[in-house]
């Protein structure tokens, strides 16, 4: 139903957004837009949901460490 396709949905744009926020230096509402959010804050919320970090403390602990 709906709610297994926004579930995977949501999957799916939650990883893009964790290899932008690794790889890139995209503005948070850059990296929203890119992988087809509304809004900053609801990259934020999923973010909070999924991996209980801010897209911001996410690529602090993450970002810029690949290789």
């Amino acid at each position: 139903g709906d709610k297994t396709q926004l579930a995977v949905a949501g999957l799916a744009s939650t990883q893009a957004a964790r290899r932008l926020l690794e790889d890139s230096e995209l503005p948070q509402k850059t990296v929203a837009a890119r992988v087809g959010f509304a809004s900053e804050q609801a990259l934020r919320k999923l973010f909070a949901r999924r991996l209980g970090v801010s897209p911001q403390d996410y690529r602090a602990r993450f970002g810029g460490s690949a290789g």
